[in-house]
């Protein structure tokens, strides 16, 4: 009989295994490499119980490597949080000229299937409209049919490498607002920073890289900003 030292073991094995699947660059693009640091693989946060929202930007001008880089940080971001129904929730949205649910908050109750989940998201592409998706997460993610928790402080994650061509950016974030105790934005490469200002909570939650590959270095930053 496994005993339960085994099968913790066996959990974590395919957690690894998944983190490292989202990112296996093909024939074409041997020369990227992305270190995998499993060092402190076990050192989620515990006592941290939140209903976080995934918003992605999937528009055409992320390339199916970038958007790797993209699913590879999110990855680890959920890699460092207690997944669970009463620990933190992952709902995942990529949005365009519309908005594509990927999976609500109470679809994946533990590391595995979300981890696994989060393999098989394929970028749709087409023109940014984030204020349609801003005001999508607020109606149709944030919701207790979908498993938004009254007890667990909502946090949206949005990233993005572009300017929303809608005019009603600001009015949509400050409903989304609203609703949700804190957003994060996150801008690569020339995301427009008057954009991360309306949607963010406040400066301290804007964090701006320079591409795709420095994702990965502001997950702890990332991290303690949806558990602080």
């Amino acid at each position: 009989m496994t005993g339960r030292a085994d099968q913790v073991e066996l959990k974590e094995d395919e957690e690894k295994r998944l983190l490292k699947n989202l990112f296996r660059p093909d024939e074409k693009h041997k020369q990227i490499v992305l270190h995998i640091a499993f060092s402190c693989y076990n050192h989620w946060l515990t006592g941290c119980s939140r209903d976080v929202v995934f918003l992605i930007d999937d528009t055409t001008s992320i390339n199916p490597i970038e958007f790797q880089n993209i699913l590879y940080f999110l990855g680890n971001v959920i890699n460092h949080l207690d997944i669970g129904p009463s620990a933190t929730q992952v709902a995942m949205v990529t949005f365009d000229s519309g908005s594509h649910v990927q999976w609500y908050l109470n679809t994946h109750q533990n590391k595995t299937t979300l981890l696994s989940a989060l393999h098989r998201v394929h970028p749709y592409g087409g023109n940014e409209h984030a204020a349609d998706a801003l005001l999508f997460i607020e109606s149709n993610i944030l919701v207790g049919s979908h498993g938004d928790r009254p007890s667990a402080p909502d946090v949206v994650l949005f990233l993005t490498d572009g300017h929303s061509v809608d005019g009603r950016l600001q009015h949509a974030a400050q409903q989304l607002r609203a609703k949700s105790s804190d957003i994060v934005a996150i801008g690569v490469e020339q995301a427009d920073m008057l954009d991360l200002v309306n949607i963010a909570t406040d400066r301290q939650h804007i964090i701006n890289v320079r591409d795709f590959q420095s994702l990965l270095p502001v997950v702890s930053r990332v991290v303690s900003l949806i558990c602080h």
